[in-house]
């Protein structure tokens, strides 16, 4: 079954936020905060694969 559009282009937002971050500082010194910040999610969005 195809992936959701929604869910690749969250996906992206966050590969593209932790790669931007990374251009910036350390892998130990980046959040959660900091990435969903930048990729313009919410908290539970960014733990939502996690729970699976």
């Amino acid at each position: 079954m195809p992936q959701d559009l929604r869910i690749k282009k969250t996906k992206l937002a966050i590969r593209q936020a932790v790669l931007g971050l990374l251009a910036e500082k350390p892998f130990k010194k980046i959040t959660v905060a900091e990435i969903i910040h930048t990729a313009e999610i919410n908290r539970g969005t960014f733990y939502v694969p996690l729970s699976r």
